[in-house]
C-alpha cells in the first residue's frame, strides 16, 4: 500500500510572497518575478505539523538561490542579538568562481520570526 502525502501550499506560498516580494538575496533586476519560489526554511519533510504552513518557516528565493539553499551550498547564518532578524550569507567555497559568490558575508534582514527555523535547521 502506498502512503500519499497531501500537500496544500498555496495560502503559505502567498502568505510568504506578500511578506518579502522579491529574492532576499538578488538585487533587483539581478533575477526575474517569474523565477520566484517559496523555499521552507526547516526542510518540510522534517517539519512538526505546525511548522509546515507557517510562514515563518518560508523565505522567497529565486530558482538559482532556492537550489543552493536546499542544496547546503549557501546557507544564512544568524547574527545575534536574534531579535534583529539579521542573517549573514555564507556561500560554500565550490562556488567562488561564480556570481553567486558577490552575495557571500553579505548581511540582510530578515523576519525576526524567521531566525528560530534556521536555527533549527542548522540545529
Amino acid at each position: 500500500m502506498n502512503l500519499v502525502i497531501q500537500r496544500d501550499d498555496a495560502s503559505f506560498k502567498k502568505a510568504v510572497r506578500e511578506r518579502f516580494g522579491k529574492c532576499i538575496v538578488c538585487e533587483p533586476g539581478e533575477c526575474y518575478q517569474a523565477c520566484y519560489q517559496v523555499a521552507h526554511i526547516w526542510e518540510f519533510a522534517k517539519c512538526d505539523d505546525a511548522s509546515k504552513y507557517n510562514p515563518d518557516n518560508g523565505l522567497l528565493l529565486c530558482a538559482n538561490i532556492h537550489l543552493l539553499f536546499d542544496s547546503g551550498l549557501l546557507q544564512f547564518e544568524p547574527v545575534k542579538p536574534y531579535s534583529s532578524g539579521m542573517i549573514r550569507i555564507r556561500c560554500n567555497d565550490t562556488l567562488r568562481n561564480s556570481v553567486v559568490y558577490r552575495h557571500h558575508d553579505k548581511i540582510i534582514t530578515l523576519l525576526p520570526e524567521n531566525i528560530p527555523f534556521l536555527l533549527r535547521r542548522y540545529d
